[in-house]
Formats: structure tokens, sequence, C-alpha cells
């Protein structure tokens, strides 16, 4: 498995200052997300994303994960539920936020992979959300 040498990560900002150097847009995808919570347990989830970029994705979890964490995420056929590729990505947690369902979490990649962009590319992106 290769991982990518990154250059957009999330950055030092001044307070209200957006930290992304890609736009990202209202994409809602069926994932599969997985890995260990705050207490060290192993755990998958079904959720949709709330908006994604080429880079990385905002999503809804049950689950509470730590900032810093990696998860894997996989990309799920929403009518059968079944995966829609077998590549399971990578990401790195880089916010959370509690919410009255849960947990609002924001990830980048840390993998090279043409299955994360394929489906930005399948589902042309709408207007940025700023």
């Amino acid at each position: 498995m290769e991982i990518e040498n990154r250059t957009t990560q999330p950055t030092q900002t001044t307070l209200g200052e957006d930290r992304r150097r890609e736009p990202r847009f209202p994409h809602s995808f069926s994932i599969e997300v997985s890995g260990f919570d705050h207490s060290g347990r192993f755990f998958t989830e079904h959720t949709w994303t709330v908006d994604a970029s080429l880079c990385g994705c905002r999503f809804n979890l049950r689950t509470a994960v730590e900032r810093g964490s990696v998860v894997a995420i996989r990309l799920v056929n929403a009518e059968s539920r079944s995966t829609v590729e077998r590549t399971t990505l990578l990401f790195q947690v880089a916010h959370t936020q509690q919410s009255e369902r849960g947990w609002i979490v924001g990830v980048w990649k840390l993998q090279s992979s043409r299955a994360w962009t394929s489906q930005l590319e399948v589902d042309p992106p709408a207007n940025p959300i700023r």
C-alpha cells in the first residue's frame, strides 16, 4: 500500500479562516467507516458524507473518534449496501464536533487512489461550500 506525500493537509490558521486548499462540495456518498473509537474498541459504521473534496470529506458518526486517528472508508452502493469497489482508503481525522446525533467528523485522505476522485467525476460537483 502506497502512502502519498500529502501537500493539502490542514494548516494552522487564524480563527474563522478556512484551512482547506481545495473546494468542498455538497456530495452525499454512502460510505462504510471502520476504525477504533476513543476507547480503543474497533467499530464499523454505515453513514453518508455531508460534503466531499478531492482530498477528504465530512460525515456524521454515532461513534466518537479521536482527532489524529486513522479511519478506513469504503464507498458503498446505497441500494444494495454492497461495496462499490473493494478499495478501502485510509483517512486521518482532522476534526470532530459533537452534534445532537453523535459526532460530525472531518477527514483527509492519506492515500492516492482513483476510487475517491472517480466518484467525484461520476457525480459532478455543484457549487463549492463556503
